[in-house]
Protein backbone atom coordinates (compact mmCIF):
# COMPACT_ATOMS: atom_id res chain seq x y z
CA UNK A 1 0.00 0.00 0.00
CA UNK A 2 1.26 2.95 -0.95
CA UNK A 3 1.96 6.01 1.45
CA UNK A 4 -0.61 8.17 -0.05
CA UNK A 5 -3.46 5.46 -0.12
CA UNK A 6 -2.02 4.41 3.87
CA UNK A 7 -2.68 8.20 5.48
CA UNK A 8 -6.05 8.79 5.36
CA UNK A 9 -6.52 4.85 6.98
CA UNK A 10 -4.31 5.97 9.94
CA UNK A 11 -6.12 8.79 10.54
CA UNK A 12 -9.67 7.49 10.11
CA UNK A 13 -8.17 4.66 12.60
CA UNK A 14 -7.16 7.20 15.03
CA UNK A 15 -10.57 8.82 15.33
CA UNK A 16 -12.21 5.98 16.01
CA UNK A 17 -9.76 5.28 18.64
CA UNK A 18 -10.82 8.47 20.00
CA UNK A 19 -14.48 7.92 19.60
CA UNK A 20 -14.07 4.38 21.21
CA UNK A 21 -11.95 5.70 24.46
CA UNK A 22 -14.58 9.03 24.95
CA UNK A 23 -17.74 6.10 24.91
CA UNK A 24 -15.78 3.71 27.07
CA UNK A 25 -15.02 6.71 29.45
CA UNK A 26 -18.99 7.82 29.48
CA UNK A 27 -19.82 4.11 29.77
CA UNK A 28 -17.76 4.22 32.91
CA UNK A 29 -18.92 7.43 34.27
CA UNK A 30 -22.50 6.41 33.87
CA UNK A 31 -22.21 3.04 35.78
CA UNK A 32 -20.24 4.65 38.63
CA UNK A 33 -23.31 7.19 38.79
CA UNK A 34 -25.89 4.09 38.57
CA UNK A 35 -26.18 3.99 41.95
CA UNK A 36 -24.09 6.09 45.46
CA UNK A 37 -23.52 3.12 46.91
CA UNK A 38 -20.26 4.03 48.97
CA UNK A 39 -21.47 7.17 50.39
CA UNK A 40 -23.98 9.99 49.48
CA UNK A 41 -22.94 12.73 52.18
CA UNK A 42 -23.05 16.34 52.36
CA UNK A 43 -19.18 18.04 53.37
CA UNK A 44 -18.88 22.04 54.51
CA UNK A 45 -15.38 23.85 53.40
CA UNK A 46 -14.02 22.22 56.70
CA UNK A 47 -14.06 19.01 54.24
CA UNK A 48 -13.56 20.11 51.10
CA UNK A 49 -11.50 23.03 50.52
CA UNK A 50 -11.34 25.42 47.62
CA UNK A 51 -8.26 24.80 45.26
CA UNK A 52 -6.84 28.48 44.16
CA UNK A 53 -6.59 29.05 40.69
CA UNK A 54 -5.37 32.43 39.00
CA UNK A 55 -6.69 34.61 36.26
CA UNK A 56 -10.25 33.95 35.45
CA UNK A 57 -10.49 30.70 34.90
CA UNK A 58 -13.93 29.42 35.94
CA UNK A 59 -12.93 25.66 36.30
CA UNK A 60 -13.67 24.78 40.21
CA UNK A 61 -11.75 22.44 42.17
CA UNK A 62 -12.18 21.44 45.88
CA UNK A 63 -9.55 19.56 47.42
CA UNK A 64 -10.84 16.10 50.10
CA UNK A 65 -9.23 17.39 53.77
CA UNK A 66 -9.09 13.95 55.26
CA UNK A 67 -7.26 13.17 58.67
CA UNK A 68 -6.83 9.79 60.79
CA UNK A 69 -7.20 8.88 64.63
CA UNK A 70 -3.23 9.50 65.09
CA UNK A 71 -2.43 12.08 67.52
CA UNK A 72 1.06 11.54 66.49
CA UNK A 73 3.17 14.29 63.88
CA UNK A 74 5.39 11.67 63.48
CA UNK A 75 3.26 8.96 62.64
CA UNK A 76 0.47 11.01 60.29
CA UNK A 77 -1.58 9.05 58.35
CA UNK A 78 -0.49 6.09 60.01
CA UNK A 79 -3.21 5.53 62.90
CA UNK A 80 -2.87 2.78 65.55
CA UNK A 81 -5.11 0.69 64.00
CA UNK A 82 -3.02 0.36 61.01
CA UNK A 83 -1.33 -2.35 62.30
CA UNK A 84 1.15 -4.82 60.12
CA UNK A 85 -1.48 -7.88 60.33
CA UNK A 86 -4.22 -5.59 58.75
CA UNK A 87 -1.24 -4.83 56.21
CA UNK A 88 -0.85 -8.70 55.43
CA UNK A 89 -4.86 -8.23 55.19
CA UNK A 90 -3.82 -6.14 52.21
CA UNK A 91 -1.34 -8.32 50.75
CA UNK A 92 1.83 -7.08 51.72
CA UNK A 93 3.98 -10.02 52.79
CA UNK A 94 4.64 -8.97 56.44
CA UNK A 95 6.60 -12.59 57.67
CA UNK A 96 10.02 -10.89 58.46
CA UNK A 97 9.38 -10.17 62.39
CA UNK A 98 10.48 -6.68 62.56
CA UNK A 99 13.00 -7.21 65.11
CA UNK A 100 15.06 -8.87 62.66
CA UNK A 101 18.15 -8.09 61.59
CA UNK A 102 17.68 -7.94 57.85
CA UNK A 103 13.86 -6.05 58.44
CA UNK A 104 14.50 -2.33 57.67
CA UNK A 105 16.26 -3.75 54.03
CA UNK A 106 13.55 -6.63 53.23
CA UNK A 107 10.76 -3.66 54.00
CA UNK A 108 12.25 -0.71 52.58
CA UNK A 109 11.65 -2.28 48.93
CA UNK A 110 7.60 -2.65 49.49
CA UNK A 111 5.97 -0.73 47.22
CA UNK A 112 3.10 1.21 47.62
CA UNK A 113 -0.80 -0.82 46.97
CA UNK A 114 -4.07 0.10 46.10
CA UNK A 115 -6.81 -0.32 48.95
CA UNK A 116 -10.69 1.21 49.47
CA UNK A 117 -10.54 3.52 52.27
CA UNK A 118 -13.31 4.10 54.95
CA UNK A 119 -13.75 7.50 56.07
CA UNK A 120 -16.24 8.83 58.48
CA UNK A 121 -17.85 11.99 58.01
CA UNK A 122 -18.79 12.67 61.78
CA UNK A 123 -15.45 11.17 63.03
CA UNK A 124 -13.60 12.82 66.05
CA UNK A 125 -9.71 13.80 64.84
CA UNK A 126 -7.34 16.37 66.53
CA UNK A 127 -5.80 19.08 64.83
CA UNK A 128 -1.40 18.73 64.80
CA UNK A 129 -0.94 22.30 65.95
CA UNK A 130 -2.75 22.97 69.24
CA UNK A 131 -4.36 19.31 69.82
CA UNK A 132 -7.78 20.29 69.82
CA UNK A 133 -10.51 18.03 68.93
CA UNK A 134 -12.58 18.62 66.32
CA UNK A 135 -15.27 16.29 64.18
CA UNK A 136 -14.88 16.12 60.39
CA UNK A 137 -14.06 13.83 57.92
CA UNK A 138 -11.73 10.81 59.30
CA UNK A 139 -9.94 7.30 57.63
CA UNK A 140 -11.07 4.44 60.45
CA UNK A 141 -10.56 1.57 58.02
CA UNK A 142 -9.07 -0.02 54.86
CA UNK A 143 -9.79 -2.81 52.83
CA UNK A 144 -9.27 -4.70 49.76
CA UNK A 145 -12.99 -5.42 48.64
CA UNK A 146 -15.49 -2.42 48.53
CA UNK A 147 -18.88 -4.91 48.71
CA UNK A 148 -17.06 -6.30 52.35
CA UNK A 149 -16.43 -2.48 53.29
CA UNK A 150 -20.18 -1.71 52.17
CA UNK A 151 -21.64 -4.25 54.60
CA UNK A 152 -19.24 -3.58 57.21
CA UNK A 153 -20.54 0.02 57.16
CA UNK A 154 -24.03 0.48 55.66
CA UNK A 155 -24.58 3.98 56.93
CA UNK A 156 -23.83 5.47 53.11
CA UNK A 157 -25.06 8.58 54.57
CA UNK A 158 -22.27 8.83 57.17
CA UNK A 159 -19.40 6.86 55.69
CA UNK A 160 -17.59 6.89 52.02
CA UNK A 161 -15.44 4.18 50.57
CA UNK A 162 -13.34 5.88 48.74
CA UNK A 163 -10.06 4.42 46.47
CA UNK A 164 -6.58 4.97 48.06
CA UNK A 165 -3.15 4.31 47.97
CA UNK A 166 -1.42 2.64 51.25
CA UNK A 167 2.07 1.70 52.12
CA UNK A 168 3.98 0.02 54.63
CA UNK A 169 6.19 1.94 56.97
CA UNK A 170 8.98 0.25 58.77
CA UNK A 171 10.19 2.52 62.15
CA UNK A 172 13.00 1.99 64.46
CA UNK A 173 13.91 5.79 64.78
CA UNK A 174 14.15 6.25 68.77
CA UNK A 175 11.47 8.19 70.70
CA UNK A 176 11.60 11.80 70.93
CA UNK A 177 9.59 11.70 74.38
CA UNK A 178 12.66 8.60 75.64
CA UNK A 179 16.51 8.47 75.28
CA UNK A 180 16.09 4.47 74.90
CA UNK A 181 15.20 3.33 71.31
CA UNK A 182 11.64 1.75 70.87
CA UNK A 183 11.18 -1.51 69.75
CA UNK A 184 11.26 -1.34 65.60
CA UNK A 185 7.37 -2.34 64.45
CA UNK A 186 5.73 -2.20 60.91
CA UNK A 187 2.72 -0.04 60.40
CA UNK A 188 0.33 0.68 57.66
CA UNK A 189 -0.43 4.54 55.97
CA UNK A 190 -2.44 5.65 54.06
CA UNK A 191 -0.68 7.69 51.09
CA UNK A 192 -3.51 9.65 49.58
CA UNK A 193 -7.35 9.16 48.26
CA UNK A 194 -8.12 8.71 44.97
CA UNK A 195 -9.20 11.14 43.30
CA UNK A 196 -8.36 14.04 46.38
CA UNK A 197 -9.89 16.68 44.10
CA UNK A 198 -13.12 16.74 42.82
CA UNK A 199 -14.63 19.18 39.81
CA UNK A 200 -18.04 21.31 40.35
CA UNK A 201 -19.37 21.91 37.17
CA UNK A 202 -21.66 24.33 36.13
CA UNK A 203 -24.33 25.53 37.70
CA UNK A 204 -23.07 24.28 40.83
CA UNK A 205 -20.02 25.86 40.75
CA UNK A 206 -21.56 29.63 40.40
CA UNK A 207 -21.93 30.56 44.05
CA UNK A 208 -18.21 29.49 45.00
CA UNK A 209 -17.06 31.17 42.13
CA UNK A 210 -18.90 34.47 42.98
CA UNK A 211 -17.35 33.65 46.55
CA UNK A 212 -13.83 33.23 45.07
CA UNK A 213 -14.02 36.62 42.89
CA UNK A 214 -14.40 38.55 46.42
CA UNK A 215 -11.17 36.72 47.32
CA UNK A 216 -12.59 33.49 49.65
CA UNK A 217 -10.28 31.03 49.42
CA UNK A 218 -9.62 27.77 51.33
CA UNK A 219 -6.77 29.40 53.62
CA UNK A 220 -8.00 29.65 56.77
CA UNK A 221 -10.94 27.44 56.69
CA UNK A 222 -10.31 25.81 59.99
CA UNK A 223 -10.63 29.18 61.79
CA UNK A 224 -13.99 30.29 60.74
CA UNK A 225 -17.70 29.16 59.96
CA UNK A 226 -17.96 27.07 56.89
CA UNK A 227 -19.20 28.99 54.08
CA UNK A 228 -20.55 26.24 51.84
CA UNK A 229 -22.01 22.78 51.89
CA UNK A 230 -21.39 20.18 48.95
CA UNK A 231 -22.82 17.06 48.91
CA UNK A 232 -20.57 14.51 46.90
CA UNK A 233 -21.07 11.16 45.90
CA UNK A 234 -19.11 7.96 45.54
CA UNK A 235 -20.77 5.39 42.93
CA UNK A 236 -19.76 2.02 42.37
CA UNK A 237 -16.38 3.01 41.35
CA UNK A 238 -15.30 4.86 44.36
CA UNK A 239 -15.50 8.21 42.07
CA UNK A 240 -16.78 11.32 43.03
CA UNK A 241 -19.30 13.86 42.03
CA UNK A 242 -21.05 16.97 42.98
CA UNK A 243 -24.74 16.49 43.18
CA UNK A 244 -25.37 20.11 44.93
CA UNK A 245 -23.67 23.32 46.43
CA UNK A 246 -25.29 25.24 49.20
CA UNK A 247 -24.37 28.52 50.37
CA UNK A 248 -23.98 29.32 53.85
CA UNK A 249 -23.86 32.28 56.07
CA UNK A 250 -20.59 34.15 55.05
CA UNK A 251 -17.75 33.79 56.97
CA UNK A 252 -17.27 34.55 61.05
CA UNK A 253 -15.06 33.93 63.59
CA UNK A 254 -14.81 30.27 64.51
CA UNK A 255 -14.87 29.53 67.99
CA UNK A 256 -14.55 25.76 69.23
Amino acid sequence: MKDSTKRPVLVLLAGLVVVVSNLAAMYRAAQNRREASRGIVELTERDLAMVPVFGDSTVMLLQLKWRDQSDERRFRNSPDWFTAARLAELGFDCHVPASDPGARDYYRTMLPMPACVVLDTKGVRTRHEDGRPEKGLVAIDVGRDAGQLEKKYPDFTRYVIARGVVSLMFDDSPDSNDASRRPPQIRGRINQIVPDLISVPPPHNAGLLSLRSRGGSGEGSDNREPRYAVTVSWGTHGEPWVRQVRMLSDAVPFRP
